[in-house]
This record gives structure tokens, sequence and C-alpha cells, in this order.
């Protein structure tokens, strides 16, 4: 199961960061007018979308990498497990600080209820995905089958 939710995540990932790059490339100027007025111009937001879509892209291949660790047996294994939980803390207090900003913007900004709410539901959903990856990798560890 750790696996599966790690190999979703990749595709998420993967996709996120497709779109964000796509939007700097198709779609930046439709952004530009949709958002209020920004202190940067044109160039800059793209830049600024492609630079996020690459950040996405890494991801989508780090987790890919941990995914193939995993699979390997010994070191390998051992080593990507390590890199998985810590992978994961560090995104399940990412998502946690994002679905509580959600949350937090639903209250102040009622037009946008219903999308902040379920954007917070996401945030929170991931949470618990990477969370369960972390139990479970250290369950793993702590019984002898992480090494």
């Amino acid at each position: 199961m750790t696996r599966a939710i790690l190999l979703g995540a990749s595709v998420a990932w993967l996709l996120a960061g497709v779109i964000a790059v796509l939007v700097a490339v198709i779609g930046a100027s439709a952004l530009m007018a949709a958002l209020p007025p920004l202190a940067i111009d044109l160039d800059a937001l793209r830049g600024a979308l492609v630079a996020i879509g690459g950040g996405m892209l890494g991801m989508a291949g780090l987790h890919v990498g941990i995914v193939i660790g995993l699979a390997r047996p010994g070191a390998t294994r051992h080593r990507a497990a390590t890199g998985a939980m810590l992978l994961g803390g560090v995104l399940v207090a990412l998502f946690t600080g994002l679905a509580a900003a959600a949350w937090t913007s639903a209250a102040a900004r009622p037009e946008l209820l219903a999308l902040l709410l379920a954007a917070g539901a996401v945030g929170a959903l991931a949470a618990a995905a990477y969370a369960l990856v972390v139990v479970r990798l250290v369950a793993d560890r702590r019984a002898g089958r992480g090494s």
C-alpha cells in the first residue's frame, strides 16, 4: 500500500507540474487578467509558473525514485524507506498547513466558501495519505522488515 500511495502521489505531482507549465505557456495572459493587480509583469508570472511546475515535476521524479528503491532489496530499500519517511513527514506538515490555511481563508471569504473548504479537504486528505506512508514505513522498520 505504501508504494501505491507514493506512486499515486507521483502521478498527481506530475499532472500538477504539467498543468503549471501549460498555464505558463498557454494561459498566463488569462491568469494575469483574472488576478488582482500584481507587482510583476507577464514574463515574471510565466517564469514563476515554470519554476513551480518544474518543482512539481521534480517531486514526481523523487516519488518515482523512492518507489523504485522500495521495490529493491537490502540497503537500497533501507535508504529509500528513510527518504520516504523524511519526505512524508515534510509533506504531512506542508499539507496540514495548507489545509489549515484554506479553512481559515474560508471563514474570511464566504464568497469562496465551497472552493476553500474543498481545497482544505484535499490538503487534509493528502496529509493523511503521507502520514499513512510514514506510519507504515516506521512500523516496517521496527518489525525488522525495513532493512
